[in-house]
Order: C-alpha cells, then sequence, then structure tokens
C-alpha cells in the first residue's frame, strides 16, 4: 500500500480521535452538572481505580502496551477534571 494512502488513512483516524474527544468532553460536563445536583466531589479514587482495571484489560486484549493507555488516559482524566472545575466553580 503507498504510504500517501496510509498516511491518509492516519489522517482520518485522527479527525475520528478529535471527534470523540469532543463527544468525551461534553459527556464530562454532563457529569459535572450530575455531580453538582447531587454534591460529590470531582475526584473519585474509585471510578480511577474501576478504569485502571479496566486499561489492563484492553491493553492485554488489543495487544497494546499498558504505559501507553495509563499515559492517554492521565491526560484525559486531567482534561476531565479541569473541564469539570470550571463547571463547578
Amino acid at each position: 500500500m503507498p504510504l500517501t494512502k496510509l498516511r491518509k488513512e492516519i489522517n482520518k483516524i485522527d479527525d475520528d480521535l478529535v471527534k470523540l474527544l469532543k463527544k468525551r468532553k461534553k459527556v464530562v460536563e454532563k457529569i459535572a452538572k450530575v455531580k453538582i445536583k447531587h454534591g460529590l466531589e470531582i475526584f473519585d479514587k474509585k471510578r480511577e481505580n474501576e478504569i485502571a482495571k479496566k486499561l489492563n484489560w484492553l491493553a492485554k486484549k488489543h495487544g497494546l502496551r499498558k504505559g501507553f493507555l495509563y499515559q492517554i488516559w492521565d491526560h484525559l482524566m486531567a482534561e476531565a477534571k479541569e473541564a469539570q472545575k470550571k463547571i463547578i466553580k
């Protein structure tokens, strides 16, 4: 397969990832509103532990490095917390 075609495929995947991140942010904002309504904290250690277990399973299932997935999720969680802070304040 030609390099240009492969790069177009990567570009499409990147575009899809950005769209999914936007969709995720909208859900995060809805979660913040639910947390406000119920007087819940932004940080939920139990939830983060559940995610860590899931990442281990997903890494194994899809042949990805666990550290790679953890790095991505660390950034996603940090961004989610910041977005929620803006709404809660």
